[in-house]
């Protein structure tokens, strides 16, 4: 079942995360939340799909500087997107664009507010 082997990497990586905190881990770890996410949704549980999606976009903003670092953006717009704020996800996918970035394609969702 994905939701129990996404709740087993991320009891692997939470301890990661606490003594060692990194931006490969912190990326890591948001990538984790919105694949948690993503279960949930397909799982028919917007609540914790939207709240998994939140945490990966609370992380990856947290302690970013005044500048986004690079690493970040394409989970956060992916984030920003799953949570149906393309406004915010916008500036981020032309930043990843006018940069050359080809991403992964991710499931659709459908802005959570309607679900």
């Amino acid at each position: 079942d994905a939701a129990a082997h996404a709740q087993a990497a991320q009891a692997v990586l939470a301890p990661v995360w606490a003594s060692a905190p990194s931006e490969p881990v912190r990326v890591l770890h948001a990538q984790l939340q919105l694949l948690q996410g993503d279960v949930a949704g397909a799982n028919a549980d917007p609540d914790a799909a939207r709240a998994a999606w939140q945490a990966a976009r609370d992380l990856l903003l947290a302690d970013a500087g005044p500048r986004l670092p690079f690493l970040r953006l394409e989970p956060l717009a992916q984030a920003h997107e799953a949570l149906g704020d393309l406004a915010r996800a916008a500036p981020l996918r032309q930043q990843l664009q006018a940069s050359g970035f080809v991403g992964l394609p991710r499931p659709h969702h459908a802005p959570t507010a309607t679900r």
